[in-house]
């Protein structure tokens, strides 16, 4: 960790990334409850970044009962907000809710009243008072933050925004281990507020747990195309229409149809498009932009016991963006390796 910090560049911006920790106890999968181990390596970082960022899957969830899913993410989360030093942001993954049960392996539609609802996990988040300076819409789980001093403004997105629609047995139709989207309020945030808004000058850089690289099966990627659409009309400077896909069989809960327009822009920069959720390190290029996924912290039992005992048990990164050269940079430690891209 101290060698990560001493790889730091102070005159660019840091972001403390951590992904997939998928945090428990009492689960099946050996090191889960080495989550906080995880967490205490991402904030140990606090006096040398910017900001941190969770990205999503911070808890495993996988226990039957809602109370103890709360009490394993508030655990976590207890560590994560710990300390004043950098900015925190906390993204929500598709284990996060509860709603994956061991028994039943996503196969049976899980009650609401046994998932960790959006006004619950508002709550754990702390999205009610903008901390860090963030804007967010109202009290959205999404939202941005911009650095005046670099130029450069981090958005972060909610990519589990399912809708809670309940059937006569009280049993959700959408849940995060079984559908992972964006609705049409948070899109048209994103383009008219995050993005449209963005000074001319600035570099965006967005985060999400799940990629919008096309590896994801339909039930994972609503609105994906909705999103890259918004960001390469962005990058573009165009007016676009952005509209549900109408072969899609989630087209009517999750209608998309609005129009932005960024042609009065005399300039956009998007570094990169920044997720995990696919336990792997990965870039592709999507409509002309990066889209880069970070390895999962979680030391699964599959891995290599010779990296017990080292670095290798965690998987964590620190970003930086040199507007000046239109690069980012990757410093890895861990199973994360070092890696750098032009955009």
């Amino acid at each position: 960790m101290d060698d990560l910090k001493s790889r730091i560049n102070p005159n660019l911006l840091s972001i403390g990334f951590q992904t997939d920790s998928h945090y428990d106890l009492w689960y099946y999968v050996k090191h889960t409850s080495d989550g906080i181990t995880k967490v205490n390596n991402l904030t140990y970082l606090q006096d040398s970044v910017d900001v941190l960022i969770a990205g999503g899957d911070n808890v495993q969830s996988g226990r039957i009962g809602k109370q103890l899913n709360t009490t394993i993410m508030n655990q976590w989360l207890s560590f994560f907000f710990a300390g004043n030093q950098a900015d925190r942001f906390a993204l929500r993954g598709n284990h996060d809710d509860g709603s994956q049960k061991p028994s039943e392996f996503n196969t049976v539609n899980p009650l609401l009243s046994d998932v960790i609802s959006s006004e619950e996990f508002k709550k754990m988040y702390r999205t009610s008072f903008s901390n860090y300076g963030e804007v967010r819409d109202g009290d959205s789980l999404y939202g941005y933050k911009d650095y005046p001093k670099y130029k450069i403004r981090v958005i972060f997105v909610d990519s589990v925004d399912n809708p809670t629609i309940v059937n006569s047995e009280g049993k959700l139709k959408y849940y995060g281990m079984g559908t992972m989207g964006f609705r049409e309020r948070q899109l048209k945030w994103i383009a008219d507020e995050a993005l449209k808004k963005c000074p001319d000058d600035y570099h965006v850089v967005m985060f999400s747990h799940v990629p919008i690289d096309g590896s994801q099966n339909e039930a994972n990627s609503i609105n994906h195309d909705s999103l890259i659409k918004i960001i390469k009309a962005f990058n573009d400077r165009v007016l676009t229409t952005i509209s549900s896909d109408t072969t899609s069989k989630y087209r009517e809960d999750f209608s998309v149809n609005f129009t932005v327009d960024f042609s009065k822009r005399k300039a956009s920069n998007f570094a990169a498009y920044i997720a995990g959720h696919n336990h792997t390190e990965k870039i592709i290029q999507v409509e002309g932009f990066n889209v880069i996924i970070c390895r999962q912290a979680v030391f699964e039992d599959w891995q290599p016991e010779s990296l017990l005992g080292t670095a290798g048990e965690d998987a964590l990164q620190v970003i930086q963006i040199d507007p000046t050269n239109r690069k980012i940079m990757i410093l890895g430690c861990g199973r994360s390796t070092n890696r750098e891209y032009q955009y």
